[in-house]
């Protein structure tokens, strides 16, 4: 230890008596260091972490082809049409980015949001703490006014307050009633503050109208 003491103090007096050399070599550390850090956090984030679902290797994006761009969202009826005869997949599931309007609970707020197809949580095995998820008829017009919350808004908004649930919240002028409070996700909902059923009437819906993100579940 007494060899390495002394090593340390000649090294600082090296480094104190040429200040430039130091500054420049101190500079050069910490931007290699920053650097590699930040190239880490990517490479994790796509390629070591795994996403936050039961079964990850069992989900696959489902895409239209079009002739521009050669992969495209899907329109509702088609998703409609592929889940109805798929034989491929254990589920399928869709949704697409929303926003909404938050009022009567503070100063009004605009929020980022998904709408999901009512099977979607239990496909991806997320569970919503603490109550449930969508039920099935609440993706049906009319019943369609139920909404999770992110686990962050929950906190930042509404102070964590377990009481929440059973309660409405304002969104886009129209009240849903608050029924659990989902955990963080993965990449294409990480920013989703809420989350509503996606309620469509395939009848009234554009079959040339690509907007759906879908996912499937494959068989084991």
């Amino acid at each position: 230890m007494d060899a390495f003491f002394k090593d340390l103090r000649f090294g600082i007096r090296g480094l104190l008596k040429s200040p430039g050399f130091t500054a420049i070599a101190v500079i050069t550390l910490a931007l290699g260091i920053g650097a590699n850090c930040a190239i880490f956090s990517v490479v994790n984030a796509i390629f070591i972490r795994t996403l936050p679902f039961q079964d990850p290797d069992r989900l696959i994006w489902v895409w239209d082809v079009q002739p521009q761009p050669k992969q495209a969202p899907a329109s509702y009826p088609e998703f409609v049409d592929w889940r109805n005869m798929n034989q491929v997949f254990e589920q399928m599931s869709s949704g697409r980015g929303a926003s909404f309007n938050l009022t009567e609970t503070g100063d009004p707020e605009r929020l980022p949001g998904y709408s999901v197809t009512a099977n979607f949580f239990q496909m991806v095995e997320i569970n919503a703490e603490p109550a449930r998820s969508f039920l099935p008829e609440e993706a049906e017009l009319g019943n369609d006014q139920v909404v999770p919350l992110s686990t962050h808004l929950w906190r930042r908004r509404l102070g964590g307050d377990p009481a929440i649930l059973g309660k409405t919240i304002s969104l886009n002028g129209k009240s849903y009633i608050v029924i659990s409070i989902i955990p963080p996700m993965s990449a294409f909902l990480t920013s989703a503050e809420v989350f509503t059923p996606l309620g469509l009437d395939v009848a009234k819906t554009d079959r040339r109208t690509h907007f759906l993100n879908v996912v499937a579940l494959r068989y084991e």
